[in-house]
């Protein structure tokens, strides 16, 4: 904004009587004077050259008796009376004058008038006048007012100094009561728009330059470089106002009027960023660095503009030679520091905000920015720590509350980031990334229903925001709603495609939708996109493991771990690809990271647990096992998991307890009937038919594992006498066996078409490669009362099988009952 001193253009007019003075000073050549009344610039005759307007300030090129030499437009002669020494001497004399008459108001009047200018005029008008000396002017007005209160030259004197001590009210109320007397007054005119801007009030300053252009232009001069600032100056509160075209006609008339204006290029230029004109934004800052080349200005302004069409390295360049130019100015160090965080090139960015930070201590803005810099370096307490100073510095600004939130969601500390982010709520209801960032805080402290709210209530706003959709979609995720995820996503990514942490969203939906190939494609753009996140990664590792392409997985969740060792989840995952490699002591020192790490995760207890399950840690598997279930008690397979390795303990009581509720949460699911069918059958419980003939029912063939069990439910019955109940089962197997017919004898043998003795003729009989087998000559040992071929049968099982195999079980089960019999 122009400081424009409207007494350095047109003068100004004191209409008073000079007090009498008890005697002249003494002057000399090269002394300075200030015109003590309106008078006249006279030639050697006596003739009036010009007029000499009182508080205008000259230099004394001679002395002849009572006339002074001054040069001003032209040269000529005033009356010594008619001036006083400007500076010291005049503040002194006054000063005198004053205490002989303190009730004369022109002498305070003049008093202010030379306080308010430089001591040392040798340096005028670049010398900076000291505040207290312009509050004692400030004084002087105001005794000057009170012993004249219709005054209206000490009114305007007054609110230009009230402008020079940023005191924009008071100075506006003393424009007012000059320009209620004499309302074409352009001086108090353009002093009252400037202090409006300031103010922020730009519709006031626009009235009033308005005027002030107005009454110029029809006056008889019409003065051209009057009419250049004004309509500059008119131009910064119509930018303010977001009225593009009327601020670019003004800018164009100064430039018409002043075509060399420097100003007016530089706001032109950053008229023309407002309205995305970034080429011609570039075009006035070249004209710039022509018009001043060793002032920064240009050079910033084509910074600003290639950096917003992402032409980071040519932004760079002329960033760097503004910098380049004298004196070191933070902004530009900002400004640099915007470029290095757009390229991601983060410590160069930090040390850039520091530099700034050093040389304009106690910036918010600095402060937010090393923040959001700390934290994409995953420094995130130190990031936390410089939020929290830019905050005592600019208190509940909702831009640097909102970071700070983000950074406690960082620290998991989510109920911090919702007090933050409803005070940024409270102040604007509809800030869309302040919802965005609340529910997903809400999602993580398990309040969906908040969670729900908020990020309908994002997306009710700004449909066409791609954040919430992305927001949302994780909260289906968590919530099981893989199809409605999925649909959140697409949305966002029809919104803006290149989204990574959508992309990761998009293919964890598909992934638990079993739409292995689409998850793999959206994770490989996701990684294409951010490389360096170890989220993208991770999620890919955990869908090739699924896809059983564990060589694939393992390397992916290296990568993930190389990116950010503090990454839990994909310490399990990994650990859950051990355990499929069978490296169960690898896998439990994953698991225990994971748990050494955090936040608590069910699913690292559970690998855990299984790991020391096929370890034969068997009590310590069931504590693992329990921990997952009392932070995921609705989890059916860690239920299942427990309920088998309670089997294998021979506590079936607590197996079926695990099993009932693993089929309130999945009814049919085939692995818990299965292990249902098991766990009744090791107690001799006939009930086993039913759960077989469940899983029967939804399988279109019977092979393997599930044809064993019902041989072992056929046999049972027989051993217990009750061959009857497992009729229709057997003839719902042999409708279902596939084409292996390994098997086949065994169910021919139970429904009575062959004998015992012809079964024995069968190769599959006295088969030793597989377990099964030889289980069943264990139990057909004890249908003949032959316990001790029964036994060796049991232990031959119990040495070559593993823990996992239901075989193991049943001769666990039988060599129990055998020890108990004895």
């Amino acid at each position: 904004m122009c400081r424009f001193d409207i007494r350095q253009i047109v003068g100004l007019v004191f209409l008073f009587c000079a007090p009498t003075l008890a005697a002249e000073p003494e002057y000399e050549a090269g002394q300075w004077v200030i015109i003590a009344e309106d008078t006249s610039l006279l030639d050697a005759d006596g003739n009036e050259l010009e007029k000499l307007f009182i508080a205008d300030r000259y230099v004394v090129e001679s002395v002849k008796e009572k006339t002074l030499f001054i040069s001003s437009n032209q040269d000529g002669f005033v009356q010594s009376s008619k001036v006083l020494p400007a500076g010291k001497p005049g503040i002194d004399l006054l000063t005198s004058k004053i205490a002989e008459h303190p009730d004369n108001a022109r002498s305070y009047l003049l008093r202010a008038t030379l306080l308010s200018q430089p001591v040392d005029l040798s340096q005028f008008p670049n010398e900076q006048v000291p505040t207290e000396q312009l509050t004692a002017a400030v004084a002087d007005l105001g005794h000057a007012i009170r012993l004249a209160p219709d005054d209206l030259e000490a009114r305007f004197l007054r609110a230009s100094l009230y402008k020079d001590l940023e005191n924009w009210q008071l100075a506006i109320d003393d424009y007012d009561f000059v320009l209620a007397a004499e309302p074409d007054q352009i001086g108090p005119l353009y002093g009252r728009a400037t202090a409006a801007q300031f103010m922020g009030n730009h519709q006031r300053a626009v009235d009033d330059f308005s005027r002030f252009l107005e009454i110029v232009t029809k006056s008889p001069s019409a003065n051209k470089e009057l009419i250049a600032m004004a309509s500059l100056d008119r131009a910064l509160s119509w930018r303010q106002l977001e009225k593009y075209p009327e601020a670019k006609q003004d800018l164009n008339t100064t430039l018409r009027l002043s075509p060399l204006n420097p100003s007016a290029h530089r706001e032109l230029g950053e008229l023309a960023l407002d309205e995305g004109d970034y080429d011609t934004a570039f075009s006035c800052g070249s004209t710039l660095t022509y018009l001043a080349p060793k002032n920064d200005t240009g050079y910033r302004l084509r910074a600003i503009a290639r950096m917003k069409q992402e032409k980071f390295a040519e932004a760079l360049r002329d960033i760097n030679r503004a910098i380049a130019l004298p004196p070191d100015r933070a902004s530009e160090f900002r400004l640099r520091c915007d470029v290095y965080f757009k390229t991601k090139t983060f410590d160069k960015a930090l040390a850039d905000i520091q530099r700034a930070d050093k040389l304009e201590p106690n910036n918010a803005v600095y402060q937010n920015k090393l923040g959001l810099i700390l934290s994409e370096l995953d420094r995130h307490e130190e990031a936390l720590s410089r939020f929290n100073e830019a905050l005592r510095l600019q208190p509940n600004s909702p831009v640097i509350l909102d970071n700070r939130a983000n950074e406690y969601v960082h620290l998991r500390q989510f109920q911090k980031a919702i007090d933050d982010l409803n005070v940024v709520l409270a102040a604007d209801p509809q800030q869309v990334r302040a919802l965005c960032n609340r529910g997903s805080a809400w999602r993580e402290l398990g309040d969906f229903d908040k969670a729900q709210r908020d990020l309908d209530e994002a997306i009710r706003i700004d449909p066409d925001y791609f954040e919430p959709w992305t927001c949302r979609a994780a909260l289906n995720i968590e919530l099981g709603r893989y199809a409605e995820a999925k649909h959140d996503a697409l949305r966002s990514q029809q919104i803006k495609a290149d989204f990574s942490a959508n992309l990761v969203v998009l293919g964890r939906a598909h992934l638990e939708l079993g739409e292995f190939a689409k998850a793999i494609v959206c994770l490989d753009q996701a990684i294409h996109l951010a490389p360096d996140t170890p989220f993208g990664h991770n999620l890919r590792g955990l869908t090739y493991m699924q896809m059983g392409e564990l060589e694939k997985a393992y390397d992916d969740l290296e990568k993930a771990i190389a990116l950010n060792p503090e990454l839990s989840v994909a310490y399990i995952n990994r650990g859950n690809v051990l355990n499929q490699w069978e490296f169960h002591e690898d896998a439990i020192s994953d698991f225990d990271k994971a748990i050494e790490l955090g936040p608590p995760n069910p699913l690292a207890y559970q690998g855990r647990g299984l790991a020391k399950f096929f370890l034969s840690d068997l009590e310590g598997s069931i504590i693992d096992l329990t921990r997952s279930v009392e932070m995921a008690p609705f989890d059916a397979t860690t239920l299942l998991i427990r309920a088998q390795t309670y089997t294998s303990l021979e506590q079936y009581s607590a197996a079926k307890k695990d099993l009932a509720a693993c089929l309130e949460i999945a009814p049919q699911d085939l692995e818990v009937l299965f292990t249902l069918a098991e766990v009744r059958l090791l107690e001799r419980d006939l009930s086993a038919v039913e759960p077989c003939q469940t899983f029967l029912s939804v399988l279109e063939t019977s092979e393997g594992s599930t044809t064993t069990m019902v041989v072992f439910v056929g046999l049972y019955a027989q051993l217990l006498k009750k061959p009857a109940e497992t009729t229709q089962l057997l003839e719902a197997v042999r409708s279902k066996i596939s084409d292996d017919k390994f098997l086949l004898p065994y169910v021919d043998y139970l429904q009575g078409k062959i004998s015992r003795e012809e079964l024995a003729q069968t190769p599959v009989y006295d088969d030793d490669e597989y377990l099964a087998p030889r289980c069943f000559r264990g139990l057909f040992a004890l249908m003949d009362n032959k316990p001790e071929e029964a036994r060796k049968d049991f232990l031959w099982v119990m040495e070559n099988g593993d823990i996992s195999s239901f075989e193991v079980d049943f001769a666990r089960a039988e060599l129990t009952r055998l020890k108990a019999m004895q």
